[in-house]
């Protein structure tokens, strides 16, 4: 009878509902400077922040979408990504939530 408690115990702490949703979609991350570039690989980036309480932002910095972007270019060492779609996740836990943006792309060094 405990271990059914203890299992109960832990489904009740951490039940949570996610939701990601595209929020949107453009060419290029930063304007072009040009069109003569090279493909370096595909990237992606992410920040994110843990709300306990839903109030009290225990991760330091809000989550930004900009951060993500900026970490997607400078972790392939690019000048810029194309084709890039951007997310938005949220997961709500009892106790909190967690709130993230990823940026996915292609990396492009300009030549």
């Amino acid at each position: 009878m405990k271990k059914l408690y203890l299992i109960l115990a832990v489904c009740f702490i951490s039940a949570c509902t996610k939701n990601v949703k595209l929020i949107d979609y453009k060419e290029s991350a930063k304007p072009m400077t040009s069109h003569n570039y090279e493909v370096i690989s595909e990237s992606e980036g992410l920040s994110s922040s843990f709300k306990l309480l839903f109030f009290a932002n225990l991760s330091g910095d809000e989550a930004d979408i900009a951060k993500a972007e900026e970490y997607a270019i400078s972790r392939e060492a690019a000048d810029n990504l194309i084709g890039v779609s951007y997310y938005e996740e949220t997961v709500y836990m009892l106790l909190g939530k967690v709130k993230a943006y990823y940026v996915k792309g292609t990396a492009v060094k300009y030549k």
